[in-house]
């Protein structure tokens, strides 16, 4: 199982535009405890890139210090373990390069978030998803 998860997290990945953590448990906490993520993190930060995580995600972004000050939403009681930040009760909150999403009903504005700050219009999936039905 090691051996898999290496080919999953390679030096690739540093060369990527963003970084999505994913919610959940106990996913979120063990990337949370993954030195290599952290590192990660930092070296987005660093680099100016763009960092997204929703749910539970978030936490990881508190280990790696990129939350102080920041505005941000995650899974409902998480905010406890995201001391240095400023929670909103939002389902999605962006603050300079980072995306946080509040969780599951989340996902589909999340996604949408993203795409826009990539610079790509997510007008037409939303419409084939009939996204605007939920507005």
């Amino acid at each position: 199982m090691k051996n898999s998860l290496h080919k999953v997290f390679d030096e690739s990945v540093y060369e990527s535009d963003l970084v999505v953590l994913p919610g959940g448990l106990p996913g979120a906490t063990s990337l949370r405890d993954d030195e290599r993520v952290i590192r990660l993190l930092k070296d987005f930060h660093e680099k100016d890139k763009w960092i997204a995580a929703i749910c539970a995600g978030p936490i990881s972004l508190e280990k790696a210090g990129l939350m102080k000050e920041k505005n941000y939403t995650c899974y409902p009681g998480f905010e406890e373990q995201i001391p240095s930040g400023n929670y909103q009760d939002v389902l999605v909150c962006v603050d300079d390069k980072i995306i946080t999403g509040r969780g599951p009903a989340a996902a589909l504005k999340f996604a949408y978030t993203i795409l826009e700050k990539l610079g790509y219009s997510s007008q037409s999936i939303e419409e084939g998803m009939q996204y605007h039905y939920l507005k």
